[in-house]
């Protein structure tokens, strides 16, 4: 069978441990041949899907943008603060 993750990201804070916020990323191996993985990466539940290749041989700390997660963390928090009526 495939593989498949939730990964929860956050930004919790002292006065609030819990977050408001939570954006949920999920992972599936799409694929795996000597040292090069393939992911699929589904966030919030979108259909369209991202995939990277990681070559864990070579690490490339380039092969997945972080600022993705503050992406979709930033459009929930507008979300939240506008009136959906």
């Amino acid at each position: 069978g495939t593989t498949k993750l939730r990964f929860l990201f956050s930004k919790p804070k002292d006065a609030q441990p819990e977050p408001e916020i939570v954006v949920w990323m999920d992972l599936e191996v799409l694929k795996h041949e000597g040292s090069v993985w393939t992911y699929s990466l589904h966030f919030e539940g979108q259909h369209y899907k991202r995939i990277i290749h990681v070559d864990e041989s070579d690490v490339n700390p380039n092969i997945f943008n972080e600022r993705l997660i503050d992406k979709v963390f930033l459009q929930k928090a507008a979300t939240r603060s506008n009136q959906l009526w």
